[in-house]
């Protein structure tokens, strides 16, 4: 789909990196973008830059872990625009590689909440919306780290593991409801990237 036009794109985690590099495109190419971030300041500078793109977005402070959150984000995408049609599953928060016998409950708390449910709180956000339409696109991000088990990345790539999970078991359930759920798994681009 190279024409986006008219069409509303939630893409979480879009105040830097990946998640900023897609709601850059998807705005080049026509998409409204409803872009989330944790960082109010983040969310704020993200909006900015859209602004000099002249991309139509909506910028909303929230965090993932958080299902009332999410559930908000969606409320103001409809409100705003009256349809989702597609969600960017990206967020994710990351913590500082650790030996696997190092990894503490809130390493493992942090990931998990910021991951899988995360992507689930946001996947559950939209899907209503989709489904009434008979149509919607998800796109999960998780890891390649989760295929090789690199060291030093366990719970990261446990956890993206359990985003894969999810992605497999959402386009099983929704297929039949006209949504596609896909998950990529990107290299890293922190070094690249604002």
């Amino acid at each position: 789909m190279s024409d986006l036009r008219d069409r509303v794109i939630v893409v979480t985690g879009a105040t830097r990196g990946i998640g900023l590099g897609l709601a850059r495109h998807l705005g080049g190419i026509g998409a409204r973008v409803v872009i989330t971030g944790r960082n109010e300041q983040r969310v704020s500078a993200a909006s900015a830059d859209l602004d000099g793109l002249a991309v139509e977005h909506l910028a909303c402070v929230a965090d993932v872990s958080d299902r009332e959150a999410m559930r908000a984000v969606a409320g103001e995408a409809l409100a705003k625009w009256g349809r989702i049609d597609g969600l960017v599953a990206n967020a994710q928060s990351f913590r500082p590689v650790t030996p696997l016998a190092e990894v503490t409950a809130a390493d493992m708390d942090l990931l998990f909440d910021t991951g899988p449910k995360g992507t689930l709180w946001s996947m559950q956000a939209v899907v209503p919306h989709m489904r009434a339409r008979g149509w919607g696109r998800i796109v999960t991000v998780g890891t390649s780290i989760g295929l090789t088990g690199a060291a030093g990345y366990g719970p990261y790539a446990a956890s993206n593991e359990a985003i894969r999970s999810l992605t497999r078991t959402a386009a099983n359930e929704w297929g039949r409801d006209g949504i596609t759920v896909n998950c990529i798994l990107p290299a890293s681009v922190a070094h690249r990237l604002d």
